[in-house]
């Protein structure tokens, strides 16, 4: 993992607290945006500890819910879909930060 993924992850995770959480978040082909929570992953009534919330947004407004967990150097996202759970993977390094 590149020393930047590491110090967003890091801080993500530092400076969290249950009131507020600051984000990583990157840009997605709808023109909007994938973001990642500290808040413990619940869908459906069902909570899916220890991943954490993840959701995205399409420029049309339209968006998917998923739960996150870091593997390795990379981003774990499982998306929630109609279908199932739809899981990609993401290099960490292509996140930033955002209060």
């Amino acid at each position: 993992m590149s020393v930047n993924a590491m110090k967003l992850l890091l801080m993500l995770a530092l400076i969290c607290t249950p009131a507020w959480c600051q984000t990583l978040r990157m840009t997605n082909n709808g023109g909007g945006e994938i973001v990642l929570t500290k808040r413990w992953c619940t869908y459906d009534g069902k909570e899916y500890r220890p991943l954490l919330e993840a959701y995205s947004y399409h420029r049309t407004g339209k968006m998917s819910q998923g739960c996150w967990e870091q593997v390795d150097s990379m981003i774990r996202i499982h998306w929630f879909d109609q279908n199932g759970i739809d899981t990609r993977t993401y290099p960490a390094d292509s996140w930033r930060y955002v209060e």
